[in-house]
C-alpha cells in the first residue's frame, strides 16, 4: 500500500488530490499537511515512532511561512536519510525555469509537476516504479 503525503494551502487542491490519487491507488493511505512546518513535525512524529517515511511527498513551492525550498532545506538538515526512499514532487501553478534548475539541486526531487495533477500523471508515476 502506497503512502502519499500532500504539502500545500489551497484548501481546493487538498480537496481534489486525494480525490484524484484515490481514482488510481485506491489502497493508498494520504496524509495532509497544509504547511512545511506542519510536514516536517508530521515527518519528525513518524520518524520517532520508528514508521516509515511516505512513498510519494507532493510538495507546493509556493505557501506562506516556509515555501517549498525553504522545506527541503529543513528537511535535507534532519531527515535526509529518513526519507531516502521517498519520491518527491514539486508542484506549482506555474512552471519558473528558476524553480526547476533550483528543484535540480535535490537529489531526492524526482519531478517538477504542474498542478493540479491528474489521473494520467499517477498512472504515469506509479507504473514507473
Amino acid at each position: 500500500m502506497n503512502r502519499y503525503l500532500l504539502i500545500d494551502d489551497d484548501d481546493i487542491i487538498t480537496k481534489i488530490h486525494p480525490v484524484i490519487i484515490r481514482r488510481v491507488d485506491k489502497e493508498c493511505e494520504i496524509e495532509i499537511c497544509v504547511s512545511g512546518v506542519q510536514a516536517i513535525d508530521y515527518l519528525n512524529s513518524l520518524h520517532e515512532a520508528k514508521e516509515t517515511a511516505p512513498d510519494y511527498i507532493f510538495l507546493d513551492i509556493n505557501m506562506p511561512v516556509m515555501t517549498g525550498f525553504e522545506f527541503m532545506e529543513a528537511l535535507s538538515q534532519s531527515l535526509t536519510d529518513f526519507i531516502s526512499n521517498s519520491k518527491i514532487i514539486l508542484l506549482s501553478s506555474s512552471v519558473d525555469p528558476r524553480d526547476i534548475e533550483k528543484a535540480a539541486n535535490y537529489k531526492s526531487i524526482i519531478e517538477f509537476a504542474p498542478k493540479p495533477l491528474t489521473i494520467d500523471y499517477i498512472q504515469n508515476l506509479l507504473s514507473a516504479q
